[in-house]
């Protein structure tokens, strides 16, 4: 064949020359680090966004237990102050009502000389929903009550926990007693 007889190439139809193996490595270990990276900002993504998860389903048990136990915690001796600290806690129409029926708990606690003393087993307390700004928990409370003669009897209670976040605190919407 004739060097005449050979095709014409123009220089951009040429094939560019392999590049050398060292700048093939770099090229795959650049790519490699940036899947890697994003892998990993992806995973810290998805970690933050679970610890931001359990830190307010911790919010909400501990509120929900403290709301329990404060609403079952009554003292003949302590009535006014143990009635104030419920209502600290409430909000809304829960707010409303608790004010409501507030002289007439006190006086049947007061008239009897009661004691109520709550207890809630460590795992008695369960997110049942939570969503934004409300939250529902069930809770187990066992209380005693006391009489002026010494006697004693416990009930058992299972608890709805109505919370609604306000300012930056649950507090308690409603309070409803499911079995």
């Amino acid at each position: 064949m004739d060097v005449d007889e050979l095709p014409e190439t123009t220089p951009d139809e040429a094939e560019a020359p392999e590049p050398p193996p060292a700048d093939r490595r770099e090229r795959h270990l650049s790519l490699a680090l940036a899947v890697l990276l994003v892998a990993l900002v992806a995973t810290a993504g998805v970690l933050w966004w679970r610890q931001r998860d359990d830190d307010r389903t911790a919010a909400v048990l501990t509120s929900a237990r403290s709301a329990a136990e404060t609403f079952f915690a009554l003292d003949h001796a302590s009535i006014e102050a143990d009635l104030d600290a419920m209502a600290e806690l409430a909000t809304g129409d829960f707010a409303k009502a608790y004010a409501t029926e507030r002289e007439r708990l006190a006086e049947q606690v007061r008239t009897k000389k009661l004691t109520i003393t709550p207890s809630i087993p460590e795992s008695g307390a369960a997110v049942e929903y939570l969503h934004d700004d409300d939250a529902q928990v069930l809770v187990a409370v066992d209380a005693t009550t006391t009489a002026e003669n010494g006697a004693a009897q416990t009930a058992h209670y299972r608890m709805r926990v109505v919370l609604a976040e306000t300012d930056g605190r649950w507090l308690v919407s409603a309070l409803e007693q499911v079995g």
